[in-house]
């Protein structure tokens, strides 16, 4: 694995590599609406409401709860008009290609006023030719950009059936080849974009890029246990950890913005990413960030509905596939094709057919559709050897079921949808949990980016409106009780409470998961990333500020991690070590007073060994009263005294436990450039580091008196950061 270079840098040697000849038509752009109003300056790629927004004609959709007010743009039709020449490499060759590399998503172009093409995937690269059209000079290219979801509404027509459409109330995205997201999503605004999202340019036809050897294999075969889902390398299985990713904005992402997460990834540790079928194909940014970071890529292809499969539909998404599997053929950490997200399970469990009047004749209509499609249609549209990577569904089992445990990947969402208490992760380990999470808020600082001061207040409809999931705050709200037996009554306190049970449902999942081989092979949280400020699965906010999740992941995706509980009187400490040489070390269990002085201090010497070691478990002779008043520090250390892992927890829930005001110190190591070493005089409950831009090697932790924490912090002011604790 190679560290990321500077992203700039990352996306500057992509594009400076080998092109085909090439004119690119990315200035002098114009738009209006479609025969009327004055023409605006455009910007290419980009949308519609981006230029509209550029120009002050709409509100900001993501400012306060401006997205209902510009929902008319996505029923109206709008035109973009390029005037330019032409050299004779253009004029006279007779293979010239006008190239649009992206169209959201229906459009009708002309050049020089022929209708030359036409688009209706958003997903598609559209190559027509231009042999006899260009002139030299003075050529004017239109594209006429229909409505979205009129043009849905008509396909919907003419398949005659309502597909379910729960997320999109006009009842049109399974008809339309578009980020499904964009419809409105439970963690995303509705914004239905129309724009060229993609460059545009002249070209000559080039050969497609070299396939190359994809660097895992999935191995599905029936075993002992039911059927295995994991990944095997070199002919040896490994355990997989990772996130799920969506776009990384409601308008299209820049290559920044997607090579960014990827860093991210990498700073937690991670080996995979799932990219979500709801969303879009990223760019080859993305995946060559990835293939240096050494994060292997498993891509849904975009099918968050179940859509039409007639003949006309299956050619256009056959061409689709087709072009995307040519693009991204040369990456060799692309590992796993997935048809789509959640279809096949949703079909069978969750009522569709009832909500939806989907019975009979039309039942059967859908389900063979989805049958040929995904067991078909896509697998055939993939180079021969990437049909063996290819699987119809994700998941391949539903949560709740013994059967589900057993047999493939796994998306377990009994915490947050079916209201189970965070042990639950613990009870349903499957053979790879492909998907489960549970909301926080962002940071009151990102919020502020896209709120107005008077709505950062708890009960603020405006706020509210931020939270997209059908289960409301409720479970945030349950999970703080229940966790910490604290009410918080200010913003600041919920939103970092909230961020501390999503922390804790991370490490108690992962925990579950890694300790679960071989019966698990991988982990995969849902979801790194946003696309806007508000509540949502994400452990990064849409500013790229890390919530605490992030830095429990990153803990807990580490070669040796440590798990500590204290459950009344009783103080367990076990082990899960897959990186670490096997050998003699040390383990120091301490119980420290609130008022800072030391109850107790046991050392350990233990045989560190490969994979689940417990560690430790003794019964503590302490009182309730006395308990409240300690905090147990479990650490790891080698034989010389360097901590290899640790873990510190209250003995009772933390707003149970009689803190006392702490004075917690940042001191620069002056033999560490950018190493700051954190201590305190009494334990804190929760240690938060905040700078603007910066990066911190660990964050939101508790802390105890004694040998303090290490961190390394990237790109701070030259005060330093700031600190806050809990309480």
């Amino acid at each position: 694995m190679r560290w990321l270079l500077p992203i700039a840098f990352v996306a500057g040697a992509l594009q400076a590599t080998a092109q085909p000849v090439r004119q690119v038509l990315g200035s002098g752009w114009r738009f209006r609406e479609l025969g009327s109003g004055p023409w605006w300056p455009a910007q290419v790629p980009g949308t519609v409401q981006q230029d509209l927004l550029r120009h002050g004609r709409i509100p900001d959709p993501l400012r306060n709860a401006c997205s209902d007010s510009v929902q008319w743009v996505e029923l109206r039709d709008w035109e973009y008009v390029l005037r330019f020449d032409a050299n004779t490499v253009w004029t006279t060759h007779p293979d010239a290609l006008l190239v649009f590399k992206g169209i959201d998503t229906f459009a009708d172009v002309r050049l020089n006023g022929v209708r030359i093409g036409g688009s209706d995937n958003m997903f598609r690269t559209w190559r027509w030719p231009v042999h006899g059209l260009l002139r030299e000079h003075g050529n004017e290219l239109q594209v006429v950009l229909r409505s979205p979801v009129r043009e849905g509404a008509y396909k919907r027509a003419e398949y005659g059936v309502q597909l379910p459409h729960d997320s999109d109330p006009t009842g049109v995205a399974p008809y339309v080849r578009k980020a499904a997201y964009q419809f409105g999503w439970d963690f995303a605004p509705r914004l239905v974009t129309l724009g060229i999202w993609k460059e545009v340019a002249l070209e000559l036809p080039a050969a497609a890029p070299a396939g190359s050897m994809r660097t895992a294999a999935l191995d599905q075969r029936p075993d002992s246990i039911g059927t295995a889902f994991r990944f095997v390398r070199d002919g040896r299985p490994f355990f997989v950890k990772g996130c799920n990713m969506v776009p990384p904005s409601m308008y299209p992402g820049t290559d920044s913005l997607w090579v960014a997460r990827v860093r991210d990834m990498q700073r937690a540790g991670m080996n995979m990413v799932r990219v979500w079928a709801g969303g879009v194909y990223p760019p080859d940014a993305f995946f060559a960030a990835c293939d240096t970071a050494g994060i292997l890529v498993w891509l849904d292809l975009m099918f968050a509905y179940i859509p039409p499969a007639d003949s006309a539909f299956l050619d256009n998404v056959r061409a689709e596939v087709a072009d995307q599997a040519a693009r991204l053929a040369r990456w060799p950490g692309l590992v796993l094709w997935c048809g789509n997200n959640e279809l096949d399970v949703a079909w069978g469990n969750w009522g569709w057919q009832d909500r939806y009047r989907l019975h009979g004749a039309d039942s059967a209509r859908v389900r063979q559709g989805m049958t040929k499609l995904f067991h078909s249609t896509l697998p055939n549209a993939l180079p021969p050897g990437d049909r063996e990577r290819y699987v119809p569904t994700s998941p391949v089992s539903n949560w709740g079921n013994a059967h589900g445990l057993r047999h493939g990947d796994l998306h377990y969402w009994g915490v947050w949808h079916g209201d189970s208490s965070f042990a639950s992760f613990a009870r349903n380990v499957g053979r790879f949990v492909s998907e489960y999470g549970f909301q926080s808020y962002p940071d009151s600082a990102t919020l502020a980016t896209q709120l107005d001061p008077a709505h950062l207040r708890l009960g603020d409809p405006v706020l509210a409106a931020r939270q997209r999931s059908y289960k409301t705050d409720r479970p945030i709200q349950e999970a703080i009780a229940r966790e910490f037996a604290v009410r918080p009554v200010t913003l600041g306190d919920f939103i970092l409470f909230s961020q501390l049970a999503q922390a804790e449902a991370y490490r108690q999942a992962i925990w579950a998961h890694i300790t679960g081989g071989p019966h698990c092979m991988g982990t995969l949280f849902w979801q790194l990333n946003d696309v806007w400020a508000g509540p949502s699965w994400s452990t990064v906010d849409h500013t790229g500020t890390w919530k605490a999740a992030m830095y429990e992941v990153a803990r807990s995706y580490r070669p040796l991690v440590m798990d500590l509980r204290t459950d009344g009187d009783t103080v367990a400490v076990a082990a899960w070590n897959e990186g670490v040489d096997p050998g003699p070390a040390r383990l120091v269990v301490q119980w420290h007073r609130t008022d800072g002085t030391l109850a107790r201090s046991d050392t350990l010497a233990v045989d560190l060994a490969r994979g689940h070691q417990r560690l430790f478990a003794q019964r503590v002779e302490v009182s309730p009263t006395e308990q409240a008043r300690l905090v147990v520090r479990a650490a790891l250390t080698t034989t010389g005294g360097a901590v290899l892992a640790e873990r510190v927890r209250p003995m009772r829930r933390m707003g149970e436990t009689e803190w006392r005001p702490a004075h917690v110190t940042l001191t620069p190591d002056p033999q560490a450039a950018g190493d700051l070493l954190v201590t305190t005089d009494k334990p804190v409950a929760v240690v938060r580091l905040h700078a603007p831009g910066a990066e911190f090697s660990d964050n939101y932790f508790p802390l105890t008196p004694g040998p303090g924490r290490r961190v390394r912090v990237v790109g701070a002011p030259p005060a330093g950061p700031a600190v806050e604790v809990w309480p």
